[in-house]
């Protein structure tokens, strides 16, 4: 019989003392594991190397996050991402979960939290093709939501947005957003903005 070899993983980030510590975490949980500096060395390696998981920054020099995802995502490539973030680019995380990624961590963090993470992203199955759009008739039934309630759920995966901005678009109050959003969350049985985005992703053509 085969073994069963184990995940492989590629650590991508410009901080080297941080980059280090999450290898050598990844290295004591037994996985396989590479890294890189910045979004255009991974892109090297990921060209080269099938990865189980990619964990990536998105602020970094040479190549951003972002344009990695983008690149990964364009050419098809199988693989499930975790992004790294500060607080200030939380929009930016919540656009990469979007785009297919499964999760995101908030800088700083503790190894633990890193790990847990990582574990969560490998017990899933890979993601779909990215870039399809949920299929809202189905959310709305599925959730059981108002033609409006499914209106400002599909307006804020598309665009991120927060409460009081979606209120402008829709010349409603934020706490009204908020409702409505509440119903989603509820429904969907999902506590955060993360795990809405991923439950939504499921709802493909």
């Amino acid at each position: 019989m085969e073994e069963q070899r184990p995940p492989r993983i590629l650590v991508v980030d410009d901080e080297g003392p941080l980059l280090h510590s999450l290898r050598r975490a990844v290295v004591a949980r037994g996985f396989a594991v590479d890294t890189a500096a910045d979004g255009q060395q991974a892109w090297e390696r990921i060209r080269q190397q099938r990865y189980d998981l990619v964990v990536t920054d998105l602020h970094m020099p040479n190549m951003d996050g972002p344009e990695l995802l983008r690149r990964i995502y364009a050419r098809g490539i199988a693989t499930r991402v975790v992004v790294i973030t500060g607080h200030a680019s939380l929009d930016a995380a919540v656009d990469c979960l979007r785009k297919g990624a499964m999760d995101f961590l908030v800088k700083p963090f503790e190894v633990e939290t890193f790990l847990e993470s990582v574990t969560r992203a490998l017990e899933r199955q890979l993601p779909p093709a990215t870039g399809i759009e949920p299929d809202w008739e189905a959310v709305g039934r599925e959730l059981r939501l108002t033609p409006r309630q499914r209106e400002v759920l599909a307006a804020f995966y598309e665009t991120g947005r927060s409460n009081r901005e979606l209120a402008k678009d829709f010349s409603l109050s934020p706490h009204t957003i908020k409702s409505h959003l509440k119903v989603a969350f509820l429904r969907a049985g999902v506590n955060t903005r993360s795990q809405l985005l991923q439950k939504l992703r499921g709802f493909g053509p």
